[in-house]
């Protein structure tokens, strides 16, 4: 089980993960934008996967010194 929690609460891999995520986090924006634009149905849940990639790339960027373990 502390495998799991470790994996979790790993040290930021910086530019690589932070680039997944803000693309994902683009990805859903579009995806909303699209659907709400050209058929009136852009669900809200789109748009909070949207932030919560968005979030976490943005936690992968930040400087060690601002970065706080979960774990203690």
């Amino acid at each position: 089980m502390d495998i799991h929690i470790m994996a979790l609460a790993s040290e930021p891999s910086g530019w690589r993960a932070a680039r997944v995520s803000l693309g994902g986090s683009l990805a859903f924006a579009a995806l909303y934008a699209y659907f709400e634009l050209l058929h009136t149905s852009g669900s809200v849940s789109l748009l909070v996967l949207g932030a919560a990639a968005g979030l976490s790339g943005v936690a992968e960027l930040l400087p060690k010194n601002r970065r706080r373990s979960s774990c203690g």
